[in-house]
């Protein structure tokens, strides 16, 4: 019942495709060249999609539940249609997907050695904390010096366990969705005008 809820809301935001059951996320362009930063030179299929376009696009996609299906629809006027365009789009699309998904991976990859690097250093102040011989009349400092070690010793062990449950969750979470839009279907309709009746 909760899943025919959502997906009755969700369809006052999305069309669905009523064949595949899946979302339908939107696009519409004047040509094929809006689909990527105006200052790239790259080769078509390499080339980085434009920022706005990507971040809409991945607001979309995150709206929309991780377990429902999306295909990306673009809207291209059709007086510019172009066949090896089209297949050049399709491929550069994909490839700033994987390009996301590569980025994720290394940010995971710096959080896990951060994390490594927190409980290595706190285990260490713990210990040292806890076996530095106490001295009958310590000066200030010294008392100091083991609060320090103990207060500093939790910390980088509460910054380990935010980094693994909350920042690097985030990023996995981030992560699924890019795999999710790259192996969404990919589509191209051509219309006599994309801009909006008034």
């Amino acid at each position: 019942m909760f899943k025919r809820q959502y997906q009755d809301s969700m369809q006052y935001i999305y069309k669905m495709n009523t064949e595949t059951g899946a979302f339908l996320v939107e696009v519409r362009l004047d040509d094929y060249e809006e689909l990527f930063r105006g200052w790239d030179a790259s080769p078509s299929q390499h080339r980085e999609m434009d920022p706005e376009l990507f971040r809409f696009i991945e607001e979309s996609g995150f709206e929309i539940g991780l377990k429902e299906d999306i295909e990306f629809v673009f809207f291209v006027e059709d007086k510019n249609r172009d066949d090896e365009k089209e297949a050049d789009s399709i491929s550069a699309i994909r490839n700033n997907f994987r390009m996301a998904i590569y980025r994720s991976d290394k940010l995971l990859h710096k959080n896990r050695r951060k994390m490594m690097m927190y409980v290595f250093f706190s285990v260490l102040f713990l210990l040292a904390s806890s076996l530095v011989p106490e001295v009958n009349q310590m000066s200030v400092i010294y008392e100091i010096f083991i609060q320090g070690l103990f207060v500093g010793g939790w910390v980088l062990l509460w910054e380990a366990f935010s980094l693994f449950f909350f920042v690097s969750h985030d990023v996995r979470q981030k992560r699924k969705r890019y795999v999710r839009f790259l192996e969404s279907e990919i589509q191209f309709k051509y219309v006599e005008d994309v801009k909006p009746s008034v």
